[in-house]
């Protein structure tokens, strides 16, 4: 995640956002620890189940 602020900051982007499986938490929780915090849902699904996915984004500073 560094490496990726990093990039974020010399392409200057402020924001970083990502989608996650909804079922995930432990992938939710990481991406929280990182700042990141859940903005919205996507639907998610297979030809077997809809799981849904959260959108997460961070703000990050220059």
């Amino acid at each position: 995640m560094h490496f990726i602020y990093r990039r974020a900051i010399e392409r200057g982007e402020r924001l970083l956002w990502l989608d996650v499986l909804k079922t995930n938490s432990n992938a939710r929780r990481f991406y929280e620890g990182f700042g990141f915090q859940e903005i919205g849902e996507i639907p998610f699904k297979t030809d077997r189940v809809e799981i849904g996915m959260v959108v997460m984004a961070c703000e990050r500073s220059r």
